[in-house]
């Protein structure tokens, strides 16, 4: 309770200061405190309200350097130019999540004054319980109390869900209620902006990558517009179709040469001599020993996990490579992968883009249809996709319906 002792005693000098005192004044109070001797001297109102006047002075001091909201790291003022580009630089680095709990690091008397305030209900302090969760109780009240007295001082929590905020496409009038009645967010315009300029601060992936080998992911997508609206004027129903891809950067780790294409021509191509056509075929037949056993081994796996409730649940699996950086581009429109001429529009526009143009060949991966597309575009125009660089390498992607 020091920090209430001290608030009280600073309320009640200033209320028992004067609130000026004439110079003359002052000088014939000096003039006789330097002419008093006697031991009565040192008891008169003067000497003792200037004593008082100091001791309040000096706790008036102590508290207001108490009450002080310091400001910790990870906040930034966006009238400088250095301080929004650090912000930029520090979303992308992804490490903040450790700093939480560093508002009330920095001003635990702030704390210690919340914790102690008497609630009207009550008509004590409220008694607080352990707190199970790994943010301190006051954490948010700090932030927002430094966000509410300048709304150009931005912690990154706030600009973090504020980018969540525009990722999860929030309604506007619900942005808005979270702004102006938490700041915990910025503004829809202020983020749109912030995500704007931190494109161009790309970093890149936080592992090297392997030379020589690229890889992309692509799918369709269609959706019907309007088919069900009453409007019989100015509007019309709409089929909206799009492709959208993302180039994928494999981590050296998981090739450690490197991948080059021209000495893999030179020792027999990219393709398997070691397997007869036939002997490949025979592992598709629906009498293959190796397939039948597959299906049973799957199946009678399948159906303990169902009886153990487990048939649902997440494999766990420790990857030996680092998480994989997506570099998302803007959709094709208008085109999917019914027709080999979207096709060929795709591939050729993956293939010129600057993240895959200059490696020697790009591992290009998607669901059934994609796959069963760029294996006929393979065979169809083999001097075009596969002895021409980059040379296209289809993938079949893990998680696809073959899987279940």
């Amino acid at each position: 309770m020091r920090i209430w002792l001290l608030f009280c005693l600073s309320v009640a000098g200033l209320n028992a200061m004067p609130s000026w005192t004439h110079s003359k004044t002052l000088r014939r109070t000096a003039q006789m405190t330097q002419g008093q001797n006697s031991p009565q001297a040192s008891d008169s109102p003067g000497r003792g309200s200037s004593t008082l006047r100091r001791t309040f002075q000096t706790a008036l001091r102590n508290v207001c350097e108490r009450l002080v909201l310091r400001s910790p790291q990870l906040v930034y003022h966006m009238d400088r130019e250095g301080d929004r580009i650090a912000l930029i630089d520090d979303l992308w680095r992804g490490d903040f999540i450790r700093s939480v709990g560093r508002f009330t690091e920095m001003n635990k008397d702030l704390v210690f004054l919340f914790e102690n305030i008497v609630d009207d209900v009550l008509g004590h302090a409220p008694r607080m319980r352990d707190k199970i969760s790994t943010i301190p109780r006051f954490e948010g009240v700090l932030s927002q109390l430094m966000r509410s007295r300048s709304q150009k001082r931005v912690p990154i929590e706030v600009a973090v869900l504020s980018v969540v905020f525009l990722l999860y496409s929030v309604p506007h009038f619900a942005w808005q209620a979270v702004a102006q009645l938490t700041r915990g967010v910025m503004s829809w315009s202020w983020t749109v902006n912030l995500c704007d300029e931190a494109v161009d601060r790309d970093p890149g992936p936080p592992y090297a990558t392997i030379t020589g080998l690229t890889a992309a992911v692509f799918d369709n997508f269609q959706m019907k517009i309007g088919y069900g609206s009453f409007a019989t004027q100015e509007t019309k129903a709409r089929l909206f179709q799009m492709t959208n891809w993302a180039s994928v950067f494999l981590p050296a780790t998981a090739a450690p040469g490197g991948v080059n294409i021209d000495s893999m021509l030179r020792t027999g191509g990219i393709f398997r001599d070691d397997i007869a056509l036939s002997d490949f075929l025979d592992l598709f037949s629906p009498v293959s020993d190796e397939l039948l056993s597959n299906k049973r081994r799957r199946w009678s796996q399948c159906l303990e996990k169902a009886a153990a409730g487990t048939l649902w649940s997440k494999e766990v699996y420790d990857s030996p490579y680092p998480p994989t950086v997506f570099q998302w581009h803007d959709p094709i429109f208008d085109r999917l992968q019914s027709s080999y001429e979207d096709v060929n529009f795709e591939l050729d526009l993956m293939r010129s883009s600057n993240y895959h143009r200059y490696s020697h060949c790009i591992q290009i991966g998607g669901d059934g249809l994609s796959y069963m597309r760029l294996i006929h575009r393979l065979a169809q125009d083999p001097q075009r996709y596969v002895r021409t660089k980059p040379v296209i390498i289809p993938r079949l992607g893990a998680r696809t319906v073959l899987s279940y």
